[in-house]
């Protein structure tokens, strides 16, 4: 069974204030920063 999902229409229905609309880019930012400092306690 194939499922399809329309990514575009499921954006655009989030709704983010003007001082939330930064919070992905944040969240970005800090899971690569941990994901960095995982790599680095596994060497």
């Amino acid at each position: 069974m194939e499922m399809t999902v329309n990514v575009a229409g499921q954006v655009s229905q989030i709704k983010l204030g003007v001082l939330k609309a930064l919070w992905p880019l944040f969240e970005t930012i800090i899971n690569s920063i941990q994901s960095l400092e995982d790599m680095s306690l596994s060497i």
